[in-house]
């Protein structure tokens, strides 16, 4: 998703220490965030089910830490403000995606228990529910990285999608977590001594 960090001139003043003040603050909060999404982008293929699902947590706690600093609304950040709630809402709409599949791979799960146990095809789910999870990681690093650089009053516009994406990421990671409990965990204890170089646990994937 497009990714600009919103910018405003103050005059030179008095208040010149506090604003450089801020700026320095935006800014590392801005270079670390995207020091993080970058270990997230080089690791994700390597990255446990804990770890994704800790991340998506950690991101949402980022957002509503940084409501925390929202200021009073202005006109001249209309435009920055439109920008973070069009980011902002497609990531939501990502993670109301990722909780339907959620959903139904759940009850599809469900309707399996006592039935016989088609391995294939649940490491084939795993995979592919791994996969969206590290997307959406990536893209939830990239929107902490512009929530950190934005203006106080842009968040203030901004605050009812922030804050309906940091209760869908922690629905994922809730909904993946009853997932992982439900699927992995059983298989785990199931597969034991049974696992093999060509047959590995799920939570190996």
């Amino acid at each position: 998703m497009g990714l600009r960090r919103s910018s405003r001139h103050a005059p030179v003043g008095a208040d010149d220490g506090l604003i450089g003040q801020t700026i320095q603050s935006h800014g590392h909060r801005q270079a670390y965030a995207a020091k993080e999404r970058s270990k997230i982008v080089s690791s994700r293929h390597n990255r446990s089910w804990e770890d994704l699902t800790d991340t998506l947590r950690a991101a949402a706690a980022a957002v509503r830490s940084a409501l925390g600093r929202a200021g009073s609304p202005r006109p001249d950040d209309d435009a920055a403000a439109a920008r973070l709630k069009g980011d902002v809402s497609r990531l939501e709409q990502t993670a109301s995606d990722l909780i339907s599949t959620i959903s139904s791979a759940l009850r599809e799960r469900g309707s399996e228990i006592g039935s016989s146990f088609d391995r294939e095809r649940a490491q084939r789910s795993a995979e592919q529910l791994k996969t969206s999870l590290e997307d959406l990681s990536v893209l939830a690093a990239s929107m902490t990285t512009e929530v950190g650089s934005a203006a106080s009053s842009t968040l203030k516009q901004a605050e009812p999608e922030l804050k309906n994406v940091a209760r869908a990421l922690e629905n994922v990671a809730e909904s993946a977590t009853s997932w992982i409990r439900t699927t992995i965990d059983p298989e785990k204890k199931q597969s034991g001594a049974q696992a093999s170089e060509n047959n590995p646990p799920l939570d190996d994937l």
